[in-house]
This record gives C-alpha cells, sequence and structure tokens, in this order.
C-alpha cells in the first residue's frame, strides 16, 4: 500500500495552567476553559484572537504580555484515524516551540526541546484507527525552564559562557533584537500529521549534480532491504530517463547523464532551469513508497583574488563569477507559525522586482517553509543559508545541547540540499571571533571600533568549525562558512578580506553625514551585510503609533522603534542624519521624508559602489529586506508591505546594466556595469545641468563593455565641476537599441539647494488585466527638476509601482506602471515630490 497521510493542522484548542500545574489525564477529557487555536500557529496569535490580549504590533501592546512566556500552555486536537492503516504508523511534528511533551490517547510518547528539529513518534500501539483520538501538547513555560520572570533583549545578562537564549533552540529574534520586541513565540508553528506506511520505506533522496550533465540520486531505506526494487527517473527539458535497482540494503544509487545539460542560473544570468526526479519502491510491481521532487544542475565555488590592499572574495556559479546583490531576510511575523504563503510569496516577489540574486537568511530567525526555498529555485534566488545561531556564544559542552544541535544541521541540511537557491551555508551570525578584535595599529578610519567579549575559540569553534562544517561536507556539496562576517585577520570584521558587516550608516557615527562619501574610498571584498536605517512612510507610521504619541518622539517611540548601535535609538539616528544632509526635522512629516531621504541616499550609495568596485567586491546585502512587525528602521518595506523610498533606489541600483556616477578622492568618475553574461557596445553622454535644465557642459563617449564587467569610461576633478550648487551631473547611456534610464547625481549635496517648484503632468497610456490585476501604464513629466517624484494610490500596500521617489530631470518625463487590484483612473494618482508632504 501507498502511504496513508493524514493532515493534522487546521483547528485546535488551547489553555493555559501556571507552571508545572496541568494534568494530562484531567486535560485529555476536560470540556471548559478551552479556546479556538490553529496549527500551525502561535499562542499569542490566538489570545489576540480571542481578545484575551490587545494587538501586540500597536503602540506599547505587547509590553503587556511578558506573563504569556510565564505560563504552560496546552493544545488539544480530537481526530479520527483513518480505519485503513500501514504496519508502520508515525506521529509527525515539524516544528514544537519550544520545550514540548507530547500524549497520545492519555499516553505520554516523549518530549521535543528544539524548535528546528522535526519530531516524530511511532504511535502503532497507541492509535486507535476508525476512531477519534486525541493528541495533546504541552508547551512549558520558557521564563520558567530559564529561570526568569522578564527577559530584556538579545543580549539579556551576557555571561562567561554567552546569554540566556543561547541555551534554548528555538528563533532567537522573539527574545528581542534592535528590530523586535521582547515576546518568545510559543506554539505548534510547523504541520502535523499521522503518516501510515509499511515498515520498509523511503527515508531519503539526494539529488547530486554536476555542470557536465552527470546526475547522481543517492537513495535511502528506512531499513535494510533484501526484496523490491528501486525505479529511478528524472526528466526534463526535452531528456527522460530510467533505472531499475533490485535492492541490497539500505543505501542505493543510480547515476545518469544528460548530453547538454540546461543549467540552473542565477537571475540576471540565465534561466533558473529544473529538472524533476521520481523515486519509486516496488514490491511485484505495486508501488509501496514513492518521492518526487525537482533539482537544478549547477556548481558553486568560493573565489578569492587579490586585488591591491586586499583578497577579494564571491561566488562562482557554473563557472562564472556572479555578483551578489540582495538582500537579508528575517522571519515575516514577530510569530513564525503564523506566517502564511501569501504574505511569504509577496515578500519574496519584492526582492525579484529590485532585481536581487540573493537573500541572506539571517541566523537569529528560523530555517524557512520549503514554499519559499522551492520560490526561490524557480525564480533564480540565489539563498546564503546561515545555521541559527547569531549574536552570542553557544556552548556545546553540554551532551544533550550538543546532540541537539547535530541532529538539527543534519536534518535540515538533508531537507534543503536539494534545492538549487541555496548556494552557501553559513555557521552563525556576528558571533565572538566572527568579530575579533582591533589593534591600534589596525584602527582604520571609518570602520566600527570592536572589542572581542569572548573568544568563541574558547568555547564553541567546535560548533562552528568543525559540527557545522562537517556537517555540510558530509551531506552536501555547497560551500560553508563559518560566521557572517568573518575575515582573514585578527578583526573579523575588516573589509579587505572574507566577508563583512560594515556600512556607512556606522562610519556617519564617527563623522558628520555630510562627509558620507569618503566612507567609500574604502573596498569592501564582499559586504554580507551592510546596515542602513530609516523610516516607514509617515501613513504606516500612524497605523502603529497611537494618535497621542505621533510627535515628539517619546518614551513609546523609544520601545516600539528600538536601540541600535551604541545605544541610539533608531529615530535618534534618522533624525540626525537627516538633519545633517537635508536640514531640521520639526514634525512626524519632516521625519519621514527627511529620514526617507536620507535612507534612500546611502541605500543607493552602498549598491552602486560595490558594484563599481567589481570584481574586487564580489557582492553586497542590504540588512534589511522585510520586517516582523510594525516598526520605523530598517527594512526597505515596511510590515504592512508599503514600500519605502529606500526600496526604490535599491531596485534602481539593482539594474543588471547600470550607469553610476560616483566619487573617489578628488575625482568624479562614471562607471557603467553589467551583471549580465552578454558583453555590450554604445555611446555614453555625460554633463552637468541646471535645475531649470540649462547644460553647463557635455562630452559623449564610445563604450565597449565586456559581459559581466564594470568600467569607468570618464574621471573629472571635483575642483574643475561648475561649481552652482543648483545643479547636477548626469549621465545617459545607450547600449545597441538599449537606451538606459538617466542617472544623477548631486556633487554638492542638498542642504542649500533652492528647488524649483515643478510642474508635474500625467498621462494615462494603456491599461490592461492580467493575472487578477490591473497594469497602467502612466507618463510623467516635468518642466523643471523634480526631486523625488512619486506617485501614490491608495491603500498604498495594494499598488506596486515600476519605479517611484525617482529623479526627474527638467523637460524630461518617464513611464511608470502602477499594478492594482482594480482599475486606477488620473483622479486615484497623488503626486509628491521635494516640496510637498508625503503621505
Amino acid at each position: 500500500m501507498l502511504p496513508v497521510v493524514q493532515a493534522l493542522d487546521g483547528e485546535w484548542q488551547l489553555r493555559m495552567t501556571e507552571h508545572d500545574a496541568g494534568d494530562a489525564a484531567e486535560l485529555i477529557s476536560l470540556e471548559e476553559d478551552w479556546m479556538p487555536a490553529t496549527v500551525p500557529g502561535d499562542v499569542h496569535q490566538a489570545l489576540m484572537d480571542a481578545g484575551v490580549i490587545a494587538d501586540v504590533h500597536i503602540g506599547s501592546n505587547a509590553m503587556e504580555c511578558q506573563w504569556v512566556s510565564q505560563k504552560d500552555w496546552w493544545l488539544r486536537k480530537r481526530f479520527v484515524a483513518p480505519e485503513q492503516l500501514g504496519d508502520y504508523t508515525e506521529l509527525q511534528m515539524d516544528g514544537l516551540d519550544v520545550y514540548a511533551t507530547i500524549w497520545l490517547n492519555g499516553v505520554e510518547l516523549g518530549k521535543s526541546d528544539n524548535a528546528f528539529l522535526q519530531w516524530r513518534k511511532r504511535v502503532d500501539e497507541v492509535i486507535k484507527p476508525g476512531e477519534e483520538n486525541v493528541l495533546l501538547v504541552r508547551l512549558e513555560s520558557v521564563s520558567e525552564r530559564l529561570g526568569r520572570t522578564k527577559f530584556t533583549g538579545w543580549n539579556d545578562d551576557w555571561g562567561p559562557r554567552g546569554v540566556l537564549r543561547a541555551k534554548v533552540r528555538k528563533p532567537q529574534y522573539s527574545f528581542g533584537w534592535d528590530w523586535a520586541p521582547v515576546l518568545p513565540s510559543i506554539g505548534i508553528w510547523r504541520s502535523v500529521r499521522l503518516k501510515s506506511w509499511r515498515q520498509y520505506h523511503i527515508s531519503d533522496v539526494y539529488v547530486r549534480s554536476q555542470v557536465s550533465g552527470q546526475v547522481d540520486v543517492f537513495v535511502t531505506m528506512s531499513h535494510q532491504v533484501h526484496e523490491g526494487q528501486l525505479e529511478v527517473r528524472i526528466q526534463g527539458h526535452g531528456y527522460e530517463a530510467r533505472q531499475v535497482i533490485d535492492l541490497h540494503g539500505a543505501n542505493h544509487y543510480a547515476n545518469f547523464h544528460i548530453p547538454d545539460p540546461q543549467l540552473w542560473w542565477p537571475a540576471g544570468y540565465g534561466a533558473p532551469n529544473l529538472y524533476t526526479y521520481e523515486v519509486y519502491y516496488k514490491e511485484d510491481g505495486k508501488v509501496l513508497d514513492a518521492r518526487q521532487g525537482r533539482f537544478g544542475i549547477r556548481e558553486v565555488q568560493v573565489f578569492e583574488e587579490p586585488y591591491p590592499g586586499g583578497m577579494s572574495w564571491g561566488l562562482q556559479v557554473n563557472g562564472e563569477k556572479v555578483f551578489c546583490k540582495g538582500a537579508n531576510w528575517i522571519p515575516c511575523e514577530m510569530f513564525p507559525g503564523i506566517v502564511r504563503p501569501n504574505k511569504l510569496y509577496t515578500a519574496l516577489e519584492r526582492a525579484k522586482e529590485a532585481d536581487f540574486n540573493m537573500l541572506r537568511v539571517w541566523g537569529g530567525g528560523v530555517y524557512e517553509d520549503e514554499l519559499f526555498y522551492d520560490w526561490c529555485d524557480a525564480n533564480g534566488i540565489m539563498i546564503w543559508q546561515d545555521f541559527m545561531f547569531a549574536g552570542t556564544l553557544y556552548d556545546v559542552s553540554d551532551p544533550d545541547f550538543r546532540r541537539s544541535v547535530i541532529k538539527e544541521a543534519e536534518y535540515q541540511v538533508k531537507r534543503l540540499r536539494n534545492n538549487p537557491c541555496i548556494v552557501l551555508w553559513c555557521g552563525t551570525n556576528e558571533d565572538g571571533k566572527s568579530w575579533g578584535y582591533r589593534s591600534e595599529q589596525n584602527d582604520d578610519a571609518g570602520m566600527e571600533v570592536a572589542v572581542d567579549r569572548k573568544s568563541r575559540l574558547e568555547l564553541d569553534n567546535e560548533l562552528f568549525s568543525m559540527i557545522l562544517r562537517g556537517t555540510v561536507s558530509r551531506f552536501t556539496q555547497e560551500p560553508y562558512v563559518e560566521s557572517s562576517p568573518q575575515s582573514h585577520e585578527d578583526y573579523g570584521n575588516h573589509p579587505a578580506s572574507g566577508n563583512s558587516h560594515l556600512s556607512v550608516h556606522k562610519y556617519c557615527l564617527d563623522y558628520s553625514a555630510e562627509e558620507y562619501r569618503r566612507y567609500f574610498d574604502t573596498i569592501v571584498a564582499f559586504n554580507s551585510e551592510f546596515c542602513i536605517q530609516g523610516p516607514a512612510r509617515a501613513s504606516s507610521i500612524r497605523r502603529f503609533m497611537p494618535a497621542d504619541h505621533l510627535w515628539p518622539p517619546d518614551t513609546m517611540w523609544k520601545y516600539h522603534m528600538s536601540q541600535g548601535h551604541r545605544n541610539y535609538y533608531h529615530y535618534e539616528l534618522h533624525i540626525k542624519y537627516a538633519e545633517d544632509l537635508y536640514g531640521p526635522v520639526n514634525s512626524l512629516d519632516d521625519y519621514s521624508k527627511l529620514g526617507a531621504a536620507m535612507h534612500a541616499e546611502f541605500t543607493r550609495a552602498e549598491y552602486e559602489s560595490a558594484r563599481r568596485y567589481k570584481w574586487a567586491c564580489g557582492g553586497t546585502m542590504v540588512w534589511m529586506h522585510n520586517d516582523c512587525w510594525p516598526t520605523s528602521n530598517w527594512s526597505i518595506f515596511d510590515y504592512y508591505n508599503v514600500a519605502k523610498p529606500a526600496f526604490y533606489a535599491a531596485k534602481r541600483a539593482c539594474a543588471p546594466v547600470l550607469p553610476i556616477i560616483f566619487p573617489l578622492g578628488d575625482q568624479v568618475q562614471f562607471y557603467v556595469t553589467a551583471d549580465t553574461l552578454q558583453s555590450y557596445q554604445g555611446t555614453a553622454v555625460i554633463g552637468q545641468e541646471t535645475l531649470t535644465g540649462e547644460v553647463l557642459w557635455q562630452e559623449q563617449l564610445n563604450i565597449s563593455l565586456p559581459a559581466n564587467s564594470s568600467v569607468c569610461y570618464y574621471s573629472r576633478a571635483q575642483s574643475s565641476l561648475v561649481q552652482d550648487v543648483n545643479s547636477v551631473l548626469f549621465m545617459d547611456v545607450t547600449l545597441g537599441d538599449m537606451t538606459l534610464e538617466r542617472v544623477y547625481y548631486f556633487p554638492f549635496l542638498w542642504k542649500k539647494v533652492r528647488w524649483p517648484e515643478p510642474n508635474i503632468r500625467l498621462a494615462v497610456l494603456e491599461q490592461k488585466q492580467g493575472g487578477g490585476r490591473v497594469q497602467t501604464r502612466v507618463q510623467v513629466s516635468t518642466d523643471v527638476f523634480a526631486h523625488f517624484c512619486h506617485l501614490d494610490v491608495l491603500p498604498l500596500e495594494e499598488h506596486f509601482l515600476s519605479d517611484n521617489f525617482f529623479d526627474l530631470g527638467a523637460g524630461r518625463s518617464r513611464v511608470i506602471t502602477i499594478d492594482s487590484p482594480r482599475p486606477v483612473k488620473l483622479a486615484d494618482i497623488q503626486v509628491g515630490h521635494w516640496l510637498t508632504t508625503w503621505l
């Protein structure tokens, strides 16, 4: 018989007891005092749905919910099991957060203490086929287990062996971070099922491929089997083949060779081609078990090459260097169990819209759902996959903790290794030796001074250097790095080798933001996390901040927007930098507009500077892509899915082929960079013009751009520019029949600019429907320079624009596509720019 699978997700019941006060025997049959709950889900969400606690996303409500982690929580599911079950029946729970005890029909099955490890138990002697069964799960108080009544943040009580949260294998960010509140998640956060099949079944399938076309399929059976066959099929792109293997033990393999294989490529470098595999376990021609899935043919290696002053770091895919441009990804909700596919896919679509080719799954969150990786496979988004360790030391001297971590690593690598999107595994985020120390002699200007609190070599070097590295090398063929960041020097966050966490944002802590461009004279070999922060739109802030706390910033702002570097509250840095660049911040509208402009400019500069330095720099990723709750700091689009101006700045700066104007020392340089495998011939017109359109000078250049390169075509001393603060540099590039959008560069910054009042005109060019949405093409024109020109259609979260918050030069126009759930009329579109109030 084929496996019988019964999903046990959906409606459950929930109730609370004091710690160690509940009795499983009584609770199995007790009828009163249960409330509805959903699995996958979280206790906090069930309490909000029942009106027991207020919405934790609003104001300071989350501060009142610390008591939730101090209780024990019980979840109950009644279900009728199938009448026909096999001789081997398992209860499988993909995610228990975190200290769980499980009973079925009054029989204690076992315990779990790792939210990242699937819990499985054979239940043949306990399950009642065709009858009602009762599944009961107790989630023990995290606070009581750790001996704390209250947690105070991600670095709570740092001690000689790390922080308290390091003892708990659950999402680390739920203990609070500099972008999330202290609100430990609690729940059955992934699916639950009953699975029944023959005792002998397929346990694991691993597909290993090479660009030569060799494909090896490794199949592991649950036990040694000496009867029957395995039939292995692969197909795709016109190729189809099968092999039949006589079973002779537990481990088997089949080899294939695909002529002219269609390789899996990252976005921008080619198509993300996928093949399918099917594995059948048969006896006497009958299928007893089966596995299916997709795989891509590709190979990945790390490259390191010297450049003057350092050594680059990056990735090669299928023998081609790939410039990695993207973002750091965190869970989409404070409670990962409540993330639903539509929210996941919307956030992923944002990455695709921005022309990102890499996301880093950050180590303080979760190993994402299969839906996440499958989508990235299909869309060519490479994944830098952290193991779930972040921001502290992890002591593996406790044998139980060590065993749990080893099981977790093996489970997750095996679960995800057939996904071609995963191109790198990383041991940890910002832990101990990853920062290392800096001596006085190595105090390069502009880099954050860090002091190693305790060397990882003393406690947990074994975890990252041996256990995790060994797990990756044993079970898959992708590269591994111990840490993000990690350099080849004593100071682990040095920019001249390996991967770093450096940014203009940190530089401005030591210098005025007016001097921010000096930071970009330093090459960063690979920036796995450049942190830039800026406000949410004012309309979003009004959704989560009570009306009487909107301005000036108060203690509720401090709570909801968190502290960051050097214990500045995030809004304090937003205001400081915005005032350095643009002028006084005296209201919520000033804060949102000027801070967002700063955020966008810093984001643009980070991407463009990294791209002009390729291949001395192998890639760069913004911190961060998304939010897990409503706040106003790091992300480029907010919790409500409203894109910040920084999102559009990132999108423009990550275009496959991009003109770049950027300073280096006392020179202004004009580049064109291409992240494609195509070469180009064309022309470039460069120059300087006033904000009213008077051309001060211009030159035309013939350009030849090799594939996958960045070339500087022109350099000019800043002192030789026309010294007019009301002017801007521009670059127009045509490559064959492709005309790129004009790019601008302000050589004199913005504080003293006298902005002309633009007359912006709109015209609808076309409107059509597709995919259940409406696409409206709108032409935007202006008479004089329009800084941060933008279009808004309410509600903001339902309308996606092909570009927004862009600069539009005097007498110029451009076409923007508005993607909407319903037709858009001109009257629905609000036009804004630098001289207007922003929504």
